[in-house]
């Protein structure tokens, strides 16, 4: 279910922060600005890209910094292969990719991973480094929930 990251290539986006929500919305809007700059996000993709990319921001503040603003946050975007890849990564301790779980209907939030799944083409993991790369193809944004 869940991958492994490869290497990504040089990245056209590159911006790191501290882990607060205020600064992670302006360099969510950066990015999404560079997306749409280098027509990464066209075919109505833009709503699911910032979408996965908002809850990979939130997952690395809320969970791999605990919420700490001296730890940093990093967003990366490049071209690889003929994918747009997205990386983000946080100062935690990383986790265990064998204890994500989804959770039942009745629990509120912790579905983040899951969006990020159903609407990207792949989703790579670098656990011991708190990374995730989020991979699409423009035009194959699954539309739909």
């Amino acid at each position: 279910m869940w991958r492994r990251a490869k290497k990504v290539s040089e990245a056209f986006f590159s911006e790191d922060f501290p882990s607060d929500f205020e600064a992670m919305i302006a360099v969510l809007d950066h990015a999404i600005e560079s997306l749409r700059g280098r027509g990464c996000l066209e075919g109505g993709a833009e709503p699911r890209v910032r979408l996965c990319i908002e809850e990979a921001l939130v997952n690395a503040i809320r969970h791999g910094n605990r919420c700490d603003p001296c730890r940093r946050v990093r967003l990366t975007a490049a071209e690889e292969n003929g994918h747009w890849a997205i990386r983000v990564c946080d100062e935690g301790r990383g986790f265990a990719l064998e204890e994500i779980r989804v959770p039942d209907a009745a629990h509120i939030g912790g579905r983040g991973l899951c969006l990020i799944q159903h609407y990207m083409d792949s989703v790579e993991f670098i656990p011991s480094r708190g990374c995730i790369v989020m991979k699409f193809r423009p035009g194959t944004m699954q539309e739909g929930a």
